[in-house]
């Protein structure tokens, strides 16, 4: 996918907010969700240490059976704690 680029004004409302900032389409629907680059990073680093810790497909199923989920202050926590 390539970059989307935004004008100031659209960069303005998306990192205003210290939380995640939902993206919603013109019928309402939720579409994606905007992360700061710390808060992405750390999702990122969560991802791969969940699948650095499934070592057969098994285990793989199990722990996508059951994923382990943050909210965005715990997200948040996660960044300012490293």
């Amino acid at each position: 996918m390539s970059a989307v680029l935004i004008d100031d004004e659209l960069r303005a409302k998306l990192t205003s907010r210290e939380e995640h900032v939902p993206l919603v389409g013109s019928d309402g629907a939720t579409i994606g969700y905007v992360l700061s680059p710390e808060v992405y990073a750390v999702v990122l680093r969560e991802a791969y240490s969940r699948a650095d810790v499934a070592t057969n497909e098994g285990e793989l199923r199990e722990s996508l059976a059951e994923p382990t989920r943050h909210t965005t202050a715990q997200m948040l926590e996660l960044v300012d704690g490293e």
